[in-house]
């Protein structure tokens, strides 16, 4: 009888042990799950706020986020902010409709995005409207070189569904920070660059201020 009530009591203790484990056990999966759902969620509310949904670059926000940190007077390292803007795209919205117009803006941001150094940051500022800043940029010439980069992948034609598309690209930029210039003063600079190379996109060169 003795060792029958031991051998009870042993299952008992063992049971109960079990059932402590499995309830802690579920509830640390449950926690885990819980942890796991809110990071994903933060992650989708991030990439929500600071990405452009359809190219995956970032959006306005981002950009203007990192230029104006950027731009802080008083920092001697020199950037280039690159204004772009597509020619010749709106044709392709009308003739082909807004699915391929789409897909020719992701190809055009995933070549923009290869074509510079990894820190350096392309944004999609809306539409057929692009950024890009490429920090520790050394002289205008240098800057030069990228903007032109930028603009012939830009004209590559780019195959979609069959069809083979062609649109080009204008390039303002300026160096930055300037002495004495703020943010939006720079960016200025750099979007009236833009508008004399859209004024003379048949010449395709990227314009300088």
């Amino acid at each position: 009888m003795e060792i029958e009530e031991a051998l009870i009591l042993a299952a008992i203790l063992i049971g109960g042990m079990f059932i402590v484990w499995y309830r802690r056990s579920r509830a640390y999966r449950t926690e885990l799950e819980r942890r796991l759902k809110a990071e994903i969620e933060a992650r989708r509310a991030l990439e929500l706020a600071l990405l452009d949904p359809l190219t995956g670059l970032a959006n306005r926000r981002h950009f203007e986020e990192i230029f104006h940190a950027a731009a802080e007077r008083g920092l001697i390292t020199k950037h280039a902010l690159i204004l772009l803007d597509l020619n010749d795209f709106k044709p392709v919205n009308d003739v082909y409709g807004h699915p391929i117009g789409d897909e020719v803006l992701r190809v055009i941001s995933m070549r923009l995005n290869n074509a510079v150094k990894q820190n350096d940051l392309v944004s999609r500022l809306g539409g057929d409207e692009f950024s890009v800043i490429v920090f520790e940029v050394h002289s205008a010439e240098a800057a030069s070189e990228v903007a032109q980069r930028l603009m012939e992948i830009v004209a590559e034609p780019v195959a979609v569904s069959g069809k083979l598309l062609n649109v080009s690209a204008s390039i303002g930029y300026t160096l930055f920070p300037n002495e004495g210039q703020s943010p939006p003063e720079i960016y200025a600079r750099a979007d009236q660059a833009l508008y004399v190379a859209k004024t003379n996109k048949h010449e395709r060169r990227a314009i300088h201020r």
